[in-house]
């Protein structure tokens, strides 16, 4: 029988293995150590080594009783798993808490302490350790005087002290502490292939599953809110879109959610998924006829719905309606009819404002997210950084507290199209990638799930008025 030899006594392997099973389960530490030491005795039995044995038994209880008070069992716990990490992980957490003085003072967060003496006040680093993806999960304290935003101005000096390919700074509720997340390697180079639903599968319409976060969670966006969707040429707009009407397939068969597009590429993007769509425009005319009939719909279902109910609920008479505008910007900036822009922010303005209670929603898709080029951004109460030419368009997409708590989107690589930062619905920044959906899942998609019915948009021909161009000779005669 495998043994082992400790305290200068044989000790069998199947008492190791209850004795480190009895250490892992909280609240019997003492208990594992009455175990040990009584089962040591009796694997060593002899009346002179008896009293002996059952010393260091009381010694190493009283030991470890007194332990179980002053520590919480969150600490304890937290030894017990240290002590089973592999022994590469082990030495890695020995490291970066050998040299956690040298991080904060690199990262000008130590400071001369106030006592006097000339040291220097560091951080204390309450909590250390690998979780289960392989993220290095550090939990500092911050000195007095010290914010949560110096931790985060302070993020890309130590992730590359670190050497991570990334680092998180995630707030506590309070904003009084922060945990520093480290990522090596990327979950998110491979691209992720959607899975096409059943028909008829039940399939909740306030959230989309768009595809993974970093962490290997199902990134789930609220459908219930606007969204802005924002990134460069090639940063995977495309992909960002298609999952979005992907998640809601079965319900668009069904009736309870409308699809209304535009595309003022000519229809390169969503022309492909036509059955997908209630209504479609790929003119500025009709998408402005699009807009203003929805916003007028939108009004209409609101006064329907006051003094009854306060939220909507998508059924067959009353589907959520999905406004998906690709290249907004060619909507409300770039067009040469100063008359449709106007026409179309007025509408999107009905539309961002008054449309979340009543179940009209908006998901814009823009490359440049400035205000000059879109004068209603900040009515989108929810976005999706893609990559992006700058930390300034960044701070323009998700905000400047964003970018520093970690959302580099000029940094996404070229080779990673659909990659992206969000903010979720707890306010912490989020690396996250859409599905790729490829032209022919498209097209097997519009023809399982075709919109049951196909709304035209019918532009009113009218000529627009225009002044009559006079000489003075002939202004000053009629006078």
């Amino acid at each position: 029988m495998r043994t082992y030899w400790v305290m200068t006594r044989v000790v069998p392997v199947w008492i190791v293995r209850v004795t480190s099973w009895l250490l892992g389960v909280k609240r019997l530490t003492f208990l594992a150590i009455v175990w040990f030491g009584g089962l040591i005795t009796w694997a060593n039995a002899g009346f002179g080594d008896l009293y002996l044995n059952l010393s260091v038994v009381v010694v190493l209880a009283i030991g470890f009783a007194w332990l179980s008070i002053e520590l919480p069992w969150e600490d304890i716990d937290r030894l017990v798993a240290y002590a089973r990490r592999p022994r590469a992980e082990r030495a890695a957490l020995r490291r970066f808490d050998k040299r956690w003085q040298d991080y904060m003072v690199a990262a000008g967060l130590a400071r001369r302490s106030v006592s006097g003496d000339g040291s220097t006040a560091v951080p204390p680093l309450y909590g250390l350790e690998f979780n289960e993806l392989g993220q290095l999960v550090a939990r500092p304290g911050l000195l007095l005087g010290q914010t949560v935003a110096d931790g985060e101005s302070a993020s890309e000096v130590l992730r590359a002290a670190v050497d991570a390919d990334r680092l998180r700074v995630v707030p506590n509720a309070a904003r009084t502490g922060v945990e520093l997340v480290f990522s090596f390697g990327d979950a998110l180079m491979v691209p992720l292939p959607p899975v096409l639903p059943v028909s008829g599968e039940g399939v909740p319409v306030d959230v989309a599953r768009m595809g993974l976060t970093e962490d290997g969670r199902d990134w789930r966006l609220n459908l219930r809110i606007s969204t802005l969707f924002g990134g460069a040429t090639g940063s995977g707009k495309g992909s960002m879109l298609w999952s979005l009407v992907w998640s809601q397939l079965p319900n668009i068969a069904t009736g309870r959610v409308q699809v209304q597009g535009v595309d003022l590429k000519g229809g390169m993007e969503l022309s492909m998924g036509r059955p997908l769509f209630t209504r479609l425009a790929t003119e500025p005319a009709e998408a402005v006829v699009l807009l203003e009939e929805a916003a007028g719909q939108c009004q209409e279902r609101a006064k329907r719905m006051a003094g009854s109910v306060r939220s909507h609920t998508a059924s067959l008479e009353e589907p959520m309606v999905m406004i998906v505008v690709d290249e907004l910007a060619a909507l409300v900036a770039y067009s040469t009819d100063r008359d449709l822009m106007r026409r179309a922010e007025a509408a999107l303005a009905v539309l961002l404002t008054q449309g979340r209670a009543v179940g009209f929603y908006v998901h814009g898709f823009l490359q440049d997210p400035r205000k000059e080029v879109l004068k209603l951004r900040n009515l989108f109460t929810q976005a999706v950084g893609l990559r992006l030419n700058g930390p300034e368009e960044a701070a323009m997409m998700l905000s400047h507290d964003a970018v520093r708590a970690g959302a580099r989107c000029q940094d996404i690589s070229r080779t990673t199209p659909g990659v992206a930062y969000v903010i979720d619905e707890t306010g912490l920044v989020t690396r996250v990638r859409a599905t790729y959906v490829s032209d022919e899942q498209i097209r097997e998609a519009s023809e399982r799930f075709p919109a049951p019915i196909q709304i035209p948009i019918v532009v009113p021909d009218i000529q627009p008025a225009t002044r009559s161009r006079r000489t003075r000779t002939e202004r000053s005669e009629a006078a």
